[in-house]
């Protein structure tokens, strides 16, 4: 298979929020032992394994840190050029985060590329299972009415990717910071959005 065709090919884009439309500014270690996570364990899904008070205290906790780093989020290099080429492909454009619904706002403003998302296909935590489970992005789905064959994931972690693989979606892996990565679970990387561009654009 002509990988780039077939990418050129997929109408419904899904990008994950932190990490791959922003630079990278969470610390996911330093959140873990502010919230006392074990490494081993999401933070979403320890959290939800608490018992009251503490549950309520560890989500005001992380709904803080997320509120403090939406205010400085900034755009990944040449997401506006990746967005602007895909919306005049007619691709249907969505958003998949673990981040909360209200951060999600103040940070596509930030980015100024709000304008290439429409409200219904921004899914936050609050709003389906968080990933790795594909209920997001089989929710995005339903909405087009949309095949899985026409639609690819794009994320910077393990979560992303997994997620995709499960809703039975391409899996494209934005690994701009050059760590390791997962490619049982990927079906392409690259280290820019300026790559991705070019892959598209493959005569």
């Amino acid at each position: 298979m002509n990988f780039a065709r077939d990418l050129r090919g997929r109408r419904c884009w899904i990008f994950d929020l932190d990490g791959t439309l922003t630079k990278p500014v969470h610390d996911f270690e330093r959140i873990r032992r502010q919230l006392t996570v074990p490494a081993d364990e999401g933070i979403l899904e320890y959290i939800a394994r608490q018992a009251e008070p503490e549950r309520e205290r560890l989500e005001k906790a992380l709904s803080a840190i997320e509120f403090r780093l939406a205010a400085q989020a900034q755009a990944s290099q040449d997401v506006c050029a990746l967005l602007g080429y895909l919306a005049d492909q007619g691709a249907l454009l969505g958003i998949l985060t673990r981040n909360m619904r209200g951060c999600v706002p103040i940070i596509l403003e930030r980015l100024a590329i709000e304008h290439f998302f429409a409200g219904d296909d921004i899914l936050a935590r609050e709003d389906c299972l968080p990933k790795p489970d594909p209920e997001g992005v089989n929710t995005l789905l339903r909405g087009w009415q949309a095949d899985p064959a026409d639609a690819v994931m794009v994320g910077d972690f393990r979560y992303d990717l997994e997620c995709g693989r499960r809703a039975g979606v391409a899996t494209v892996h934005y690994n701009a910071l050059g760590r390791d990565g997962w490619p049982a679970l990927t079906d392409i990387e690259v280290s820019s959005f300026a790559a991705l561009l070019a892959v598209l654009q493959v005569n």
